[in-house]
């Protein structure tokens, strides 16, 4: 046997012997196969698939810009240098990666996507494992699928993760979970590999957004703490791991900051580094009512009472099930097949009568929960610290509560599933579902009540509230019935498509191929479809560009490199300014359109139709220049 057939059979050899990994310790019977997951799971999500399937995108905003970002990119221009960004250049340079090596196009990004998001679920699946039973993380798993990852639960696509607003956002997520699994997993190995691994993803999640990073650095800190404290292997070594962790967590950025800086001054590749961190503490993006409204600071006191109104409503409708698990003894089957019978009738009810419940104030108490369970998982481990089997299940369970605590501080008082929250509403809800099925019976099946029977009603309730959630999303995905663009661009939208197709095709038929194009004050996707570039590097002349590049400097670059057409979004401009939910901003840079562009065609949706889109064509007119239709 030569040296490395020895090397190969002794690792085998240690392998086997080796203990497996800890996994959580239930008091109820695992009735899910081994195999199950990975068949319910992928089950549900080809199903969502083939549902939702060319529907994800929105038809102007958002999405539009990140493929657009990334197409240059792989042509070759530099982020922060020729493209005006605001948050970190991890997925920008991600996305421009895949258009290298497969094609700058949107199926491109689609099918990258779907195979990052399937990774995602073995990710968040693995992750709810160190926490608790396999039927619960399969649930919750589903859960996701069903009202995050593939939903659709406002009207206009753009939340979900295939075609998402902001891929920095689920891209975020996903690093902080890795990064959460490997210190999860350190704790039964002490393996250098997976603290390093966490450092890096620690890095990569510090390059996409502030509210994913800053949360996912105090959760891992958090979970460091715990296993320094509490494991003595670990602090046995203590100097080693944290050097494992942090120095990679540190370099990362450091090597992003020095390659932007081979194309940039030090001053901008900084700022570029930092992302959206320069902007957490700017005054002026702080203050934009959008944000206030969004964290629920427009009405503290109203949005506080809808908390625990909501928590109350919560736990009224749970104690039924809570109180006759509790009596129900194992012998008693009937009574169990009763009670489960009462929560599937429950969850019926709620499925069928779905709009009179409110389904966008369900998140609501979701803060509330995640303090308590914070407190409750302290205590336990503080409790449980000489346990070598439930230590590590609690440690993970505290970084997802401070993750999920954190992410959902953008969102704190109007918390919600929909918008921000197909993101940062994730951890929170997860939890919330492990704790239905398997930490809730658990304290039942300790007071010789039937956890299995809870569980069972959990589930029900679990159905009829996903069921809710699926209506939702066939109400916005049932309106996306028009193909909008052609070839391998196209995709489906609502009735404004109609509108959209005419404007692309009177750009293809009327202005030249050379000539350049900006959306106003947003609208990147149809920079895409038309096949056309903006000249200037700020892509949107949203409020919150506005705001972090000042008014004056945007309106400078305008005036340098004046797009020289320009499609305006003509419910959106007044003569006070540029409008975001009917309040004025940028008055200059209106006034600049105002005076320098002319119209020359307008594409309408009709008044009778549902949804209302007003796009004006317009044409830069320097002295001496004909018109377009001239």
């Amino acid at each position: 046997m030569n040296r490395r057939s020895k090397r190969g059979a002794s690792w085998r050899a240690a392998r086997e012997k080796a203990p497996p990994p800890p996994t959580a310790t239930v008091l109820i019977a695992e009735r899910l196969p081994r195999s199950a997951p990975t068949g319910i799971i992928g089950l549900v999500t080809a199903i969502m698939l083939s549902w939702t399937w060319d529907r994800w995108p929105n038809l102007l905003i958002d999405f539009g810009r990140d493929l657009y970002t990334a197409a240059q990119l792989a042509q070759g221009k530099v982020l922060y240098r020729d493209i005006a960004f605001f948050t970190g250049p991890f997925s920008p340079y991600l996305n421009a990666l895949w258009f290298r090596l497969f094609g700058p196009t949107l199926p491109t990004l689609v099918m990258c996507n779907v195979m990052l998001f399937v990774g995602f679920l073995w990710l968040l699946y693995k992750v709810l494992r160190r926490v608790g039973s396999r039927t619960a993380a399969t649930a919750a798993t589903v859960v996701f699928v069903t009202m995050f990852g593939l939903a659709d639960l406002v009207p206009m696509g753009n939340y979900n993760f295939i075609c998402p607003y902001s891929h920095d956002m689920v891209h975020g997520l996903a690093l902080s979970l890795g990064a959460i699994l490997c210190l999860a997993r350190y704790t039964d190995a002490s393996s250098a590999r997976l603290a390093l691994l966490a450092g890096v993803q620690m890095g990569l999640v510090f390059l996409t957004r502030a509210e994913i990073s800053f949360p996912a650095w105090v959760a891992c800190g958090v979970g460091l703490a715990a296993i320094l404290a509490y494991d003595p292997r670990a602090r046995a070594k203590r100097w080693a791991l944290l050097a494992q962790v942090l120095v990679p967590a540190l370099a990362v950025p450091l090597a992003a900051f020095a390659l932007l800086a081979r194309h940039m001054p030090r001053a901008n590749a900084l700022r570029g580094m930092l992302g959206s961190w320069i902007w957490v503490f700017d005054a002026k993006v702080n203050a934009l009512n959008f944000y206030r409204e969004s964290i629920g600071l427009d009405h503290v006191e109203i949005n506080l009472r809808r908390i625990l109104a909501w928590a109350l409503i919560y736990t009224l409708a749970l104690l039924p099930f809570f109180v006759a698990a509790l009596g129900i003894r194992a012998e008693q089957g009937r009574r169990k097949a009763v009670w489960f019978l009462i929560a599937t009738t429950a969850a019926v009810i709620m499925a069928v009568l779905w709009r009179h419940i409110l389904p966008s104030e369900l998140a609501r108490p979701l803060p509330l929960f995640l303090v308590i369970l914070a407190v409750a998982t302290i205590q336990a481990l503080s409790k449980n610290r000489a346990d070598p089997i439930v230590r590590p299940q609690l440690t993970a369970r505290l970084m997802l509560v401070v993750l999920g605590l954190g992410l959902l501080g953008k969102i704190l008082l109007n918390a919600r599933f929909y918008n921000y929250g197909f993101v940062l509403a994730v951890p929170a809800t997860m939890l919330a579902v492990m704790a239905l099925l398997d930490w809730i019976p658990e304290e039942i099946a300790r007071h010789g009540g039937s956890g299995s029977g809870f569980r069972l009603m959990g589930l029900a309730l679990l159905a009829g509230f996903v069921a809710v959630h699926l209506q939702l999303s066939e109400l916005s995905l049932s309106r996306n019935t028009v193909t909008v663009g052609d070839g391998a661009n196209s995709f489906l939208s609502d009735n404004r498509g109609n509108q959209v197709n005419a404007l692309l095709t009177f750009l293809a038929r009327k202005v030249p191929p050379e000539k350049t194009l900006a959306v106003v004050p947003e609208g990147a996707m149809l920079n895409v479809l038309a096949q056309r570039a903006n000249p200037n590097p700020c892509l949107n002349l949203m409020p919150p560009e506005i705001a972090s590049l000042g008014e004056g400097r945007v309106l400078d670059q305008l005036q340098r490199t004046p797009p020289e057409i320009l499609v305006l979004d003509l419910d959106r401009i007044s003569s006070k300014g540029l409008l975001f939910r009917n309040e004025p901003y940028a008055p200059e840079i209106a006034a600049w359109i105002v005076a320098n562009y002319e119209l020359i065609e307008r594409f309408e949706t009709a008044p009778q139709e549902p949804m209302q889109l007003h796009l004006g064509v317009m044409q830069f007119r320097p002295k001496g220049e004909v018109g377009v239709g001239g």
